[in-house]
């Protein structure tokens, strides 16, 4: 039994909702593999639908080092217009 949402409908319930604050320019952080993957992409394609921007995405995974969250983190700065971030990840990456 399924006790959650098929991830398409998870992407574009948070598609809506960004839409909804307008909210056109976010960054997107998911995790490897295919349910980050997948996610990931069901969220690039709703927001090219509804014309929201993606500043800076970034796939992570269970073999990051400390270095390469410090760089996601400075690459999120860097893109200062975008005030939302989509975490679109396995609890393990969370």
């Amino acid at each position: 039994m399924r006790m959650v949402p098929p991830d398409r409908f998870q992407a574009q319930a948070i598609v809506d909702y960004i839409a909804m604050f307008q909210w056109n320019y976010i960054s997107l952080i998911y995790s490897e593999g295919a349910y980050g993957e997948n996610g990931a992409r069901q969220i690039i394609m709703h927001t090219k639908l509804k014309g929201i921007c993606i500043a800076y995405e970034t796939k992570v995974s269970p073999f990051n080092s400390v270095r390469d969250y410090d760089l996601i983190v400075e690459n999120l700065l860097i893109n200062r217009n975008a005030k939302v971030v989509v975490l679109f990840l396995d609890i393990s990456d969370t």
